[in-house]
């Protein structure tokens, strides 16, 4: 289970029409990108901890709607970071 590759659909949506939905966050610490998610806009880099969390989330028999911090906000971008962040409330 652990060695699988990691695949998920990201969704775009409003406020207004979201689904129940699991929040994930941790500390982004130092980026090392070692594993990667796969997604129909193309492979996103991941940190070890992330995918491994991942991973331990899935389940077989349903569908789960994550928003995860790391994937729904550019960590590259300290403008969007430092936007999303004031954000958080609402997330969680």
């Amino acid at each position: 289970m652990f060695d699988q590759d990691l695949r998920c659909e990201i969704k775009c949506l409003s406020p207004d029409a979201l689904p129940p939905y699991e929040a994930v966050s941790y500390a982004w610490g130092k980026p090392v990108f070692s594993e990667t998610l796969h997604c129909q806009f193309g492979p996103i880099p991941t940190i070890e901890h992330l995918a491994a969390a991942l991973r331990r989330f899935h389940r077989e028999d349903q569908v789960r709607c994550l928003w995860v911090d790391a994937v729904c906000i550019d960590q590259s971008n300290n403008d969007e970071k430092s936007h999303r962040v004031q954000r958080m409330r609402s997330i969680y």
